[in-house]
């Protein structure tokens, strides 16, 4: 079985528990997930070529007068991963955007409820540091 393919099972499996329909990879290793009540789009993407699932989501603008009060808060949120529930938070300087991502090389996803246990961390710890994000512009 293929990464791709062990990944759309996971991926079928979460769309089941979600109640949603197609949720897989499309052709460039590319899964979006929308969640609307969250105001989230949740990015995952299979990087074949190294065995490697990212998860991935923008979560809010930034803007230069901020720099010097939120890249610290950024970088000590991410010691140790305590505050990122093992996801980096980083700043994507073309598009002002800070970001959260997760990476884990395939073999680590064992099984579906470890896939999801991953998927639900990333998505409240997604939601927290947005919410914590827009509270502070």
């Amino acid at each position: 079985m293929s990464s791709a393919q062990y990944i759309n099972g996971l991926l079928h499996h979460l769309g089941e528990q979600l109640e949603l329909e197609d949720l897989e990879l499309d052709e460039t290793g590319f899964c979006g997930l929308e969640l609307e009540d969250l105001n989230l789009q949740i990015n995952m993407e299979l990087v074949d070529e190294a065995d490697l699932f990212c998860l991935h989501t923008d979560l809010g603008e930034y803007y230069p007068r901020e720099q010097d009060s939120l890249f610290p808060m950024l970088l000590e949120a991410n010691l140790y991963h305590q505050q990122t529930d093992g996801a980096t938070l980083a700043i994507d300087s073309q598009r002002n955007q800070v970001v959260l991502c997760l990476t884990r090389a395939i073999q680590e996803l064992r099984d579906y409820p470890q896939f999801e246990k991953l998927v639900q961390g990333f998505i409240e710890s997604s939601s927290q540091w947005a919410e914590k994000l827009d509270t502070m512009g």
